[in-house]
């Protein structure tokens, strides 16, 4: 036992086990995904349309989030994975039959149904790791998570690059199916850590009302988790400036495919030393909060005064960096102070706060680059950037375990 790695011993071998089971579903999401937000694009006529069709996802996953989020306390995080990853097949199929028959409908409902798949995917995952990670570790397990899972991704979504030019796009879809079925057999393996049965769950969830106690779960948050969770929201309204619309713009600009999938696993890469990502967080706390946001700001600002692609691809990866420092820290922070039996309610409700987000964003972002462009965007996402930064330093003591 003592030839164990200090780091293997921090992490638990369920998290492990997790982990290596998203590290083969996002393989299969890694062999098209970069190319998924030109492939919406190619539906639509505005880059606003484009973040209309994105938000059907989040209109979904916000529906779901508060039920799965108060069945994650009763019922086994094992149970909601395996129900989630168990509709991935039937996603790439729906997004396999918009590109063979040209029909966005089909976009509509395959959104539709992957935002019910990852609220029960994340949630459950999330509630996992809370309940089974030391908490003084917490940002250290969320980044090891990333770590593994992203670097695989980034082999997918660059071989991607060489299999558009023998298959057209929509026939990558349907490698989810592989994926997510080897992705169930290996969760079947975890051991189950609530042992109520998901019928009773359901009937315990429709009876307390799951809506209403998420609102009430919110409303008793201190002032510190209100903040967190402002900051959650106002990430997820700022980052398809970055995920979602640099691609795009990307494919715009050059109608190059290849630079489009190229700025996107670049984007990728800070996530795969989230470990390391996560020992600053749990190290620093509150303090990688302010100063990931800050540069962030900074370096959103300095992308919009380029249209040169080799500084949009080292300014996109440098925002990454500090969002993922940004990320982890304020998942260490609620995860230090809120109570174990709260988990599932506090990663739903935080998710729903971060979904609203993800609703507007796109949105809002693509009607701001169609009327004044992304050079304008870009600045006006900065120029918010700062005035979070602002909000989070005059309330720095809220963010301290003893005020949340």
């Amino acid at each position: 036992m003592h030839n164990i790695h200090p780091r293997r011993r921090a992490i638990p071998a369920g998290v492990r086990l997790i982990t290596f089971a998203t590290t083969i579903r996002w393989i299969g999401w890694g062999f098209f995904e970069a190319l998924l937000p030109i492939f919406i694009f190619s539906f639509a006529d505005s880059y606003a349309e484009t973040g209309l069709f994105s938000s059907v996802f989040d209109v979904m996953f916000l529906i779901s989030l508060p039920a799965i989020g108060a069945l994650a306390d009763k019922v086994a995080a094992k149970t909601l994975i395996i129900i989630g990853l168990a509709m991935y097949p039937f996603i790439g199929i729906g997004y396999f039959l918009a590109g063979a028959t040209g029909i966005a409908a089909f976009i509509v409902l395959t959104k539709a149904l992957n935002g019910t798949a990852y609220a029960l995917d994340s949630v459950g995952r999330s509630a996992y790791f809370m309940r089974h990670v030391p908490k003084d570790k917490i940002a250290t397990a969320f980044g090891y998570f990333e770590s593994m899972s992203t670097f695989w991704w980034i082999l997918a979504v660059l071989s991607s690059i060489f299999l558009i030019k023998v298959v057209e796009v929509h026939w990558l879809f349907l490698l989810l199916i592989p994926s997510h079925l080897i992705a169930i057999w290996i969760i079947s393996k975890l051991r189950a850590d609530n042992h109520e049965s998901m019928k009773d769950g359901v009937k315990d969830v429709l009876r307390d009302g799951a809506y209403a106690s998420m609102i009430r779960e919110i409303k008793e948050w201190g002032a510190g988790l209100k903040l967190i969770g402002f900051l959650v929201f106002f990430l997820s309204l700022i980052s398809p400036v970055i995920d979602f619309f640099i691609p795009i713009l990307t494919y715009a600009d050059s109608a190059s495919i290849e630079k489009a999938v190229l700025i996107a696993a670049v984007m990728a890469i800070p996530a795969v030393f989230g470990a390391f990502w996560g020992k600053i967080a749990d190290r620093y706390k509150k303090n990688g909060i302010f100063w990931g946001l800050g540069i962030a700001a900074f370096l959103i600002f300095a992308l919009g005064q380029t249209d040169v692609y080799i500084f949009h691809l080292g300014l996109a990866f440098l925002i990454k960096c500090a969002l993922e420092v940004v990320n982890l820290a304020s998942d260490g922070i609620t995860t230090r102070i809120i109570r174990p039996e709260h988990y599932g309610r506090l990663s739903g409700a935080m998710q729903a706060i971060g979904d609203v987000g993800s609703l507007i964003g796109p949105i809002s972002l693509g009607l701001l680059i169609d009327q004044a462009g992304a050079s304008f965007a870009f600045t006006a996402v900065s120029i918010a950037s700062i005035a979070m930064l602002c909000l989070l330093m005059f309330k720095s003591h809220a963010l301290s375990p003893k005020e949340i």
